[in-house]
């Protein structure tokens, strides 16, 4: 179970526009000791996207969707770009448009 919310979460934050490095999910039904290793597995993890972030490591597959949500939000904010004034500006300035 904790690894399948780990799961949706890292597809909602792809999905937001995030990159995701890993996961960690801990179970602690029948077994509250198991919190010591998730933890442990949850401190690498922070290492890694750290060490992504500096790095400004990119996944080619989770590249790939984040292009494909970009294209459609842009597409979007163009057929709206006189309701939503605000968004078109900001994506017009940021150069997205």
């Amino acid at each position: 179970m904790a690894e399948e919310v780990a799961d949706y979460m890292n597809y909602t934050l792809l999905h937001l526009g995030a990159t995701t490095v890993g996961r960690v999910g801990v179970n602690l039904m029948g077994n509250p000791d198991a919190i010591v290793t998730a933890e442990k597995q949850a401190k690498e993890l922070g290492r890694k996207l750290a060490d992504a972030i500096k790095t400004s490591w990119k996944d080619p597959e989770q590249a790939k969707v984040l292009a494909e949500r970009r294209e459609y939000f842009k597409r979007l904010v163009m057929f709206n770009k006189d309701l939503w004034k605000h968004e078109y500006d900001h994506w017009k300035t940021m150069g997205w448009l």
